[in-house]
């Protein structure tokens, strides 16, 4: 688990990560026949960038949740879906449909040697305008939802700021979540025009998340930590 945010106010957008990677687990049954992980969760990496931008700067986005399989990142399997589809002219809905239908496909056909089907949900935050020529930002939010035995489904939501000046959104650790709304609602009235000050805010409200977060579960580390990742745009 990690803990990404996104922020857009009408011409500014700021997409931000934690770094942390906890390496992978096998779980076993105990001699009470309850499932523990041998040996418990290690932290992989806190340098682990779960931002990503697409083409060429135009769409920033951030992943958690899984964040690998089948040997590449995310990050790699987006690139690999949207490649050979980038243009000048190519809106967000186009990007976000393809991804949608091309990472569902993936993830659904994952061995379940390598990824049980509960552990395979995706969050998915995305900025960028609807058109290349318009000026207001869009922040899409897509969640790849895992249950047992079921088919990846897809829910997805798109934000304007239009109304609110400006708006962000999370996913992540659900204590780290928690963090970072209590401190939008500190915030909410605060003027976000500036680009520095969306970033300023961003990495606050991060910060604060990562501070609150949880434990991995079957372990002892910190869920959310290490090095902060950032696009703008």
């Amino acid at each position: 688990m990690s803990v990404i945010i996104a922020m857009i106010s009408k011409n500014n957008g700021v997409i931000a990560s934690d770094g942390r990677e906890t390496d992978t687990f096998e779980l076993k049954p105990n001699d009470r026949g309850v499932l523990v992980a041998d040996p418990p969760p290690k932290i992989k990496s806190d340098g682990f960038n779960k931002t990503f931008s697409l083409n060429e700067g135009r769409v920033i986005g951030a992943f958690c949740g899984l964040v690998e399989f089948s040997k590449k990142t995310i990050k790699e399997h987006i690139d690999d879906i949207i490649q050979g589809m980038i243009t000048p002219d190519l809106t967000l809905r186009s990007i976000i449909e393809r991804i949608e239908t091309e990472l569902k496909l993936r993830l659904d056909q994952i061995d379940n040697g390598e990824v049980i089907r509960s552990k395979r949900g995706v969050d998915l935050l995305i900025i960028g305008r609807e058109k290349p020529k318009k000026l207001n930002l869009l922040l899409a939010s897509i969640r790849f939802i895992a249950k047992d035995a079921n088919p990846i489904t897809i829910q997805r939501n798109i934000y304007s700021p239009h109304d609110r000046g400006s708006y962000c959104q999370s996913y992540g650790d659900d204590l780290a979540q928690k963090a970072i709304k209590d401190l939008i609602f500190i915030h909410s009235h605060d003027a976000t025009n500036n680009l520095q000050h969306l970033k300023d805010l961003t990495l606050k409200y991060l910060n604060s998340g990562i501070k609150k977060a949880g434990i991995i579960p079957y372990g002892t580390h910190q869920t959310c930590g290490g090095n902060i990742f950032m696009q703008t745009i």
